[in-house]
């Protein structure tokens, strides 16, 4: 099964790509036109960068989330070796690495951070920018120029939020779902 469609979500302490540290990296691979899942998914947590920091506005945040901070801090691994194991895991059963569909919300964000740390460690980026699909940007384009129902407050979610499994497998479904209530409408 071929899954060009990847939904990356990411934890960090701090809102700034090249200062602040990714924690958490969790991705499904998806087939937009098929619907389908791959229930093999990617969730992996770094160690900190030691050139980067920590944001005292987004530590105060964190800290109010205990459980889930101490379930990311207690499976970190060093970032290169996540890097490297999301590229791996990215490109298997895909017939072209190049035509991967990098999604998030937003891509600015969660782009932003995944290519920095590509380009810190010395590794390619199998996520070309050209490729990139901000989920909240390509919704409102489905429904233009109606304006987009607010799908991932309809639909159940599923987890614990921020946690960035269970908030990818949600922005997963938002899409799909997003997908499934306007097909045939670009062809009208």
């Amino acid at each position: 099964m071929n899954y060009p469609d990847i939904m990356i979500d990411i934890e960090t302490t701090g809102t700034q790509p090249e200062h602040t540290n990714i924690i958490q990296i969790a991705a499904y691979r998806f087939n937009l036109e098929t619907g389908d899942v791959d229930p093999k998914y990617f969730d992996q947590c770094l160690m900190p960068l030691p050139t980067r920091f920590w944001d005292e506005d987004t530590r105060a945040w964190w800290s109010k989330m205990p459980d889930i901070l101490d379930g990311i801090w207690g499976r970190m691994k060093p970032a290169r070796q996540v890097m490297e194991a999301l590229t791996l895991w990215a490109v298997t059963d895909n017939e072209a690495a190049s035509a991967l569909r990098f999604w998030g919300k937003p891509t600015h964000f969660d782009h932003s951070f995944i290519s920095s740390y590509y380009r810190e460690l010395g590794l390619p980026n199998p996520f070309h920018f050209r490729n990139a699909v901000d989920q909240n940007s390509w919704i409102r384009a489905r429904y233009f120029p109606e304006e987009a129902p607010r799908i991932e407050k309809e639909l159940d979610f599923i987890g614990d939020e921020h946690n960035a499994r269970d908030d990818a497998l949600h922005q997963v479904r938002v899409v799909l779902e997003a997908y499934e209530r306007t097909k045939g409408k670009e062809a009208a």
